[in-house]
């Protein structure tokens, strides 16, 4: 299951279309922008496949705080790509919180050329794997059994009375695995669109 992960994800990165491909075409020791972007991508698939293990080997709430992070890099990413709206130079000086990168991606949604319903799954995801970065309800019931009465977890668990619930969370990361081209293919769109000042 990983490894397919890894596949759908990383086959991008190394062809398309049959023909051997760079995620820029440019030396990225020269562009320090699309270095940041380029690594944003790689934060988005490391973190999702480290996610998707971290789920398998029964540290749920560590995975939902992994995916937040994914979620949030895609948004961080989106922002970064169209340079006259200034998120990567506000990034690079450190003078922007990341933590506001899926609200302000659903604000710029015209200007970087996205699906506002595709945007409001992922505020809607990021908001749900947001509740893993706190003391919840959820992450209270993460570690208690569904299916053994009066029993609680320490450390990686797996628990038969919440099957659904694990598959749920394994369609939803493949579901997002499977954008991963689509969302590369909008960054380089938006990098290589002229600028309009």
């Amino acid at each position: 299951m990983v490894s397919s992960l890894l596949k759908s994800s990383l086959s991008y990165l190394s062809k398309k279309r049959g023909e051997p491909q760079r995620l820029f075409d440019v030396d990225l020791r020269n562009d320090e922008g699309r270095a940041h972007i380029s690594s944003m991508i790689f934060s988005v698939i490391n973190n999702h496949i480290i996610s998707m293990k971290l789920l398998v080997s029964g540290y749920i709430i560590a995975a939902g705080t992994a995916e937040r992070l994914v979620l949030e890099y895609i948004a961080m990413a989106f922002l970064s790509s169209q340079p006259r709206l200034e998120y990567l130079k506000r990034y690079m000086d450190e003078k922007y919180s990341t933590k506001n990168a899926v609200r302000d991606v659903l604000r710029e949604h015209k200007k970087l050329g996205l699906d506002k319903e595709a945007l409001d799954i992922l505020r809607t995801s990021r908001n749900f794997f947001h509740k893993y970065n706190h003391p919840t309800l959820l992450t209270m019931a993460l570690q208690t059994s569904m299916s053994t009465k009066g029993k609680i977890y320490i450390g990686a668990s797996f628990d038969e009375g919440k099957l659904e619930y694990y598959k749920k969370e394994v369609r939803s990361r493949l579901s997002l695995a499977s954008t991963f081209c689509n969302f590369i293919d909008s960054i380089c769109m938006n990098l290589n669109r002229p600028s309009q000042h």
